[in-house]
């Protein structure tokens, strides 16, 4: 079953729980798989993939916090589900569907998606330094990846001799900065100059986070920070991989 296919099981889930919430109903356990499969699936009950998909969604929904199981066989919709549930920019806490956006907009590549699932994972567990050192680590990949990009296309030996010795990050961001202001073609110039001007403080503020606790310390960021960073990763995202395709 393809990620498509198991993300529109899961919204018509979230679709039956909101409906239920409204009408101030709670759900039956049992109730959810055969309501989707007879009257929005279009499946019958020998359905036996879809079934147990629905139901692994569903419990999936429970260990991350939107349902909650009462006595069998019923289940709810907690606080912070009600909140999902009213909220237009849901993606934020739903791992598929967040993965999803960013795919739309660009494909992602093995190592930006396996570290933007890991970051938005960690933050509906919770766990955010876990959520945003890996959002920082897919960052620095995808800026990594520009500069290379920019030194392929302009012939910059040296900006590719420091992406190949592995140096340090910041020293590469400089030299990327010098070769800039040498670049002879005006258009790609501007534009990438007004991708830095417009998300610049948003490279440092990942990488700041990510160095700060990917080492041992004191304090962690705040739920506010972590779903900020987040939320500005997709239109960082966008811009960064239209810049990305046109120097590929």
């Amino acid at each position: 079953m393809s990620e498509e296919q198991r993300i529109r099981i899961k919204e018509e889930i979230l679709a039956y729980a909101k409906n239920s919430v409204e009408n101030n109903r709670r759900m039956q356990l049992n109730g959810i798989w055969p309501h989707l499969m007879h009257n929005k699936l279009g499946a019958d009950d020998s359905d036996t993939l879809i079934k147990d998909l629905t139901m692994e969604i569903v419990w999936q929904l429970i260990s991350d916090g939107i349902f909650s199981y009462l006595e069998p066989p019923w289940i709810d919709t907690t606080l912070k589900g009600r909140n999902f549930l009213s909220n237009s920019d849901f993606v934020i806490y739903d791992p598929d569907s967040y993965i999803l956006k960013l795919h739309n907009l660009s494909p992602l590549d093995t190592i930006t998606k396996n570290y933007i699932s890991e970051s938005i994972e960690a933050f509906n567990k919770n766990l955010l330094m876990s959520s945003t050192v890996m959002l920082g680590v897919a960052a620095e990949h995808l800026v990594l990846t520009l500069i290379e990009k920019y030194a392929n296309h302009e012939k910059n030996i040296k900006l590719k001799t420091l992406l190949q010795t592995n140096t340090f990050y910041k020293t590469i961001l400089t030299e990327f900065d010098n070769a800039l202001t040498k670049c002879k073609d005006k258009p790609l110039k501007r534009k990438i100059k007004n991708f830095i001007t417009t998300f610049g403080g948003t490279i440092h503020f990942y990488r700041y986070y990510r160095n700060s606790f990917g080492h041992p310390s004191e304090t962690k960021p705040t739920y506010r920070i972590a779903y900020a960073n987040l939320s500005i990763f997709i239109e960082f995202y966008s811009e960064i991989e239209s810049l990305i395709k046109q120097l590929t």
